[in-house]
């Protein structure tokens, strides 16, 4: 079955060691969702910004604000949290700025809709970075 639809898509496959090719992918774009939004708290970049500069920076076809927009807020915290409490790691921990925008106050999912975190009034802190 996955190899008619790797063939339908054309796709190439993807080796992997223990865990599913899609947990693969989730362990490598998570961390960059996150890490955008906590650039965004900490006042590195504007929404715009970051954006931009992953898309002229690093070629990606859109930055982390848009493709969460696609994902949702709701669903990025919930894999979030589901890969925190699985592996621990602090990359995975889900940053205040999406807990306090991705879920209502008392623990239930909401997606805000589209474009929340850009029209959302940071308060903004820059800390200086440890060379």
């Amino acid at each position: 079955m996955v190899c008619l639809w790797r063939k339908a898509w054309q796709k190439p496959p993807v080796a992997c060691q223990r865990q599913a090719a899609a947990l693969l992918s989730i362990a490598c774009w998570l961390p960059y969702l996150l890490d955008a939004i906590r650039a965004l708290e900490e006042g590195v970049g504007s929404v715009v910004d970051i954006d931009n500069s992953m898309k002229l920076g690093c070629g990606y076809p859109m930055g982390p604000f848009t493709l969460l927009d696609f994902v949702g807020l709701d669903t990025t915290y919930y894999i979030s949290q589901i890969m925190f409490d699985e592996f621990k790691e602090k990359r995975f921990a889900a940053p205040p700025l999406l807990k306090t925008h991705g879920v209502w106050p008392g623990g239930t999912a909401r997606n805000p809709g589209p474009r929340v975190l850009r029209t959302t009034p940071i308060q903004r802190n820059p800390k200086p970075i440890a060379l």
